[in-house]
């Protein structure tokens, strides 16, 4: 054991279980490194930390890779827990531990939620009838349903969610005034990535690359389409594949967000009062990203309602986009 700020630190193993039944219970970081979690595996560790947890264990997770980091997501939630902090590095994990972190709580507070209590309910058919009929109004608002609401429902209650809805959206609404919707929506695909969920890295950048080809007829030089696979990749990785790839007269300015944005989320730069919009944005991904996780889906529409609604545009954008794979 390494011992960090009064919190032990583990590789995560098969000699883990045995390890820890063998030691008095204490704050402990787990740290998964650059591990990938089968299904088998995130299943096998959400029964182990639920035992550790009642054996008095008290928990955080580091993983180097977003895809991981999203496992670790399910395998806590599937374990009934929404406390548990999962982040990027060994220092940041420690650091959760010292400061009595907790992974929903503080996010909401974050965005100054009140009224919320995230818990890992069960599905009834309240939340199943509820979500049916929220998500037929959000596909004539918005053009595109959402496929987790009913684990949102289920998550944050239903007596919570008219309280995080909007809160969630006017992060949103104020990127787009911030930053313009063309940044907004790439740093939104970015923060989701970030947080190993799929379908928000996709559909966000689905639809910046619809903005910019409505603009333009140029493409995007990140295809959408390649953001599931970089959830495999290390976050030095991300964090280099993007530089290198947004660049140019209209990318190249939203690349320094972008990686200030990944600074933020894997510990590596102290905020600042500048950095107040982005780490509200990562709040909320950790939100979102929650119930986002528990339904894997690697593709989405693209996430903004005029976009969504533009089929001509996508007909076209679709075609544009083959022939730039072929080539």
């Amino acid at each position: 054991m390494i011992d960090t700020g009064g919190a032990w630190v583990l590789p995560y193993n098969a000699a883990l279980p045995s390890r820890l039944a063998a030691e008095a219970p204490g704050r402990l970081v787990l740290d998964l490194g650059e591990t990938l979690l089968s299904t088998e595996a995130i299943a096998r560790l959400s029964a182990q930390h639920r035992g550790w947890r009642a054996a008095g264990w008290v928990l955080s997770y580091a993983a180097g890779r977003s895809v991981t980091r999203g496992a670790l997501v399910v395998a806590l939630h599937q374990a009934g827990d929404t406390d548990t902090v999962v982040v990027a590095s060994v220092a940041q994990a420690a650091a959760a531990l010292s400061a009595g972190q907790r992974r929903l709580p503080d996010a909401l507070d974050g965005l100054s939620v009140v009224g919320v209590s995230p818990s890992a309910r069960p599905s009834t058919w309240q939340t199943r009838t509820l979500a049916v009929g929220f998500n037929w109004v959000s596909s004539l608002q918005r053009g595109y349903k959402t496929p987790f609401l009913e684990t949102m429902l289920r998550t944050y209650g239903v007596d919570g969610m008219p309280q995080l809805g909007p809160a969630l959206e006017s992060v949103l609404a104020e990127l787009d005034a911030t930053e313009g919707e063309l940044c907004a929506q790439v740093l939104a695909s970015f923060a989701s990535l970030g947080k190993g969920c799929p379908f928000c890295a996709y559909g966000h950048l689905y639809a910046a690359d619809l903005l910019h080809f409505e603009a333009t007829g140029e493409l995007c030089p990140i295809d959408p389409a390649e953001m599931p696979e970089a959830r495999a990749w290390v976050d030095d990785e991300v964090r280099a594949w993007a530089t290198a790839r947004l660049t140019g007269p209209v990318w190249g300015p939203i690349a320094p967000k972008v990686a200030r944005l990944q600074a933020l989320h894997c510990g590596a730069v102290v905020p600042s009062a500048s950095d107040a919009l982005l780490q509200r944005l990562l709040w909320t991904w950790t939100l979102i990203s929650e119930c986002s996780l528990q339904t894997p889906i690697s593709s989405a529409p693209p996430l903004h309602p005029r976009m969504a609604r533009a089929r001509r545009l996508q007909r076209a954008y679709r075609a544009a986009r083959v022939r730039a794979r072929v080539a």
